[in-house]
């Protein structure tokens, strides 16, 4: 995991007030990778009836503002380090 990927999962504990375990962050390669797993955390971390909508929406916004990237590219198909460099 590269720094911009640390910084950006850093950004999305702080956005969602959820934490994310450094293991089940390295298992995140894609952008609809990390929307899964930020779902994930919200639902064991609030509970069950715990709101996941718009997650995904939330997380590209975020990366295109923190890395001025457009959100155009920014796809759930999109490799974090490969697609979008968060190196």
């Amino acid at each position: 995991m590269g720094l911009g990927t640390v910084e950006l999962v850093m950004e999305i504990e702080d956005a969602f007030g959820i934490k994310i375990s450094d293991e089940r962050a390295t298992e995140v390669s894609t952008v609809g990778d990390l929307a899964r797993l930020v779902e994930s955390c919200i639902l064991e971390q609030r509970g069950p009836r715990a709101p996941t909508t718009g997650v995904l929406t939330h997380i590209r916004w975020l990366i295109s503002i923190e890395f001025g990237i457009s959100m155009s590219k920014v796809l759930p198909e999109s490799r974090l380090q490969e697609d979008l460099r968060l190196n």
